[in-house]
């Protein structure tokens, strides 16, 4: 990140700008954030103690950034942006910006990096995906490399960090976005601090009570199916590459039996990796799905790699601490061996469930148990206006994982979008339902028309 070199005369900074200070202690200084660093905002580290309960103990930093309202005698509310899992608010989400450009006329925009990610004390573990016992080995060196406190590197802390940074912007109400993990940390910050929100918009997430990677397998398979009956009923589809469906039962049958040398990913295509490729295309690029089916079943190998390839993580044995006390501490992110065995069966995706339940197990046999308030699995309730954008195909997180939103969540509204997959705010239907919600639209009102056709994309049909 570097520091701007275009003045803040224009934004309304609070406590001043340049790096002024805040009554709490944040200091603000101009910065660009993003992958280019084009984006300019104010940064700041709040000084937060790691272990909440001895403010005399270690104090960590949590790292901040406010894109601020380009018209600075306008009085929207300040959105927070609440990060997705695994990434850092502040240099992953700052492309938000631009999504939200109509809002931030008048709101501020704030991100937040997670404590253990980006700047806010980044905290990883070395573990490497190989049998048990080094799983369990390598975990407990990385709990005692870390100290006791990693147990309060959890969804509930996280929170109560991002509403002390609230307090020092001098902020009361606020308005919520996030995206997948994003939704169940808005939750959790309106079971804690749901007092200062005003609105809240939950892109592509679950509600707290459902257990997301234990249902992973089945909601995947469930957008396989989908994608399977969309291309046997699509004239173009079917004449490009026959029935996609049988030939992938063939291919997945045959890396099975001996799995086929991808150089290109650095991998062999086995079972685990077709699976993860396969996993990996559904939610961000559908329409090239089938096309990738059909060269690894007509022994093209080469070119169905360079397809998965940008979606395919590099490999690597190092992970965020956070999430890893979370899978072993929270609920929803728990794998119950059994339950996610059963749930995972027939499933594309059972091959690689299979080594992710077992490698978890491993892992939380030595993993510290992250603190976890009574109301961590619990539903969040709340009279807070709450609208949510589902894609019909999300693979993680369908519009079945908030069916009942209106249980704990009376004045909220879902928003399915029937041709997308996993996070909607990068269509303009979404922004613009964004936009006239926290603008203040009724939920009732808000026309919503323009989802039955985000998304729609034909399918890749080059052979």
């Amino acid at each position: 990140m570097r520091i701007a070199a275009a003045a803040c005369a224009a934004a309304l900074v609070v406590g001043g700008c340049g790096g002024a200070k805040t009554t709490t202690g944040l200091s603000l200084s101009p910065c660009t954030i993003g992958p280019t660093g084009a984006i300019h905002a104010q940064c700041g580290d709040l000084s937060v103690p790691e272990n909440p309960f001895y403010a005399k103990g270690k104090h960590i930093p949590i790292h901040v950034a406010v894109v601020r309202r380009t018209e600075p005698k306008a009085t929207g509310l300040p959105i927070f942006d609440f990060a997705g899992w695994g990434g850092a608010g502040v240099e992953d989400d700052a492309w938000l910006s631009g999504a939200f450009a109509n809002l931030n006329v008048s709101h501020d925009i704030v991100f937040v990096d997670q404590r253990g990610t980006g700047r806010s004390n980044p905290l990883s573990c070395a573990i490497p995906e190989t049998d048990a016992a080094t799983i369990t080995r390598a975990t407990k060196e990385c709990v005692e490399r870390i100290g006791p406190d990693l147990k309060y590197y959890t969804s509930a802390i996280a929170v109560d960090d991002v509403d002390r940074v609230r307090a020092a912007l001098g902020y009361d109400k606020i308005d919520l976005y996030g995206a997948s993990y994003g939704v169940t940390t808005e939750q959790f910050y309106l079971l804690r601090h749901g007092v200062h929100v005003h609105r809240a918009v939950l892109d592509s997430g679950s509600l707290l009570p459902v257990h997301i990677f234990e249902n992973g397998p089945r909601n995947a398979q469930r957008a396989l199916d989908m994608l399977f009956a969309q291309c046997a009923a699509d004239a173009a589809c079917t004449d490009a590459f026959g029935n996609v469906k049988a030939q992938y039962a063939t291919l997945a049958a045959r890396v099975a039996r001996k799995p086929v040398p991808l150089p290109e990913v650095g991998a062999e295509l086995g079972p685990e990796t077709l699976a993860a490729a396969v996993d990996a295309l559904l939610p961000f690029d559908k329409p090239q799905l089938p096309r990738f089916i059909h060269l690894l079943a007509t022994g093209k190998a080469t070119a169905a790699a360079a397809i998965v390839k940008p979606y395919l993580p590099a490999p690597s044995a190092r992970q965020l601490a956070y999430m890893l006390v979370i899978q072993c501490s929270e609920p929803w992110a728990m794998r119950r061996p059994a339950v996610a065995q059963r749930l995972a069966a027939g499933t594309f995706y059972e091959p690689l469930a299979h080594m992710e339940i077992a490698s978890t197990a491993a892992m939380c046999k030595a993993m510290i148990h992250g603190y976890e308030p009574a109301a961590a699995g619990m539903r969040a309730h709340s009279t807070v206006p709450v609208l949510f954008l589902q894609g019909n195909e999300d693979p993680a997180d369908p519009p079945s994982a908030v069916a009942h939103a209106r249980r704990e969540l009376p004045n909220s509204r879902v928003v399915v979008f029937p041709y997308s997959g996993h996070g909607q705010i990068g269509y303009a239907c979404a922004q613009f339902l964004a936009t006239r919600f926290f603008e203040g639209d009724g939920l009732q009102k808000l026309d919503t028309t323009c989802a039955s056709s985000a998304a729609l994309a034909p399918f890749d049909t080059r052979r």
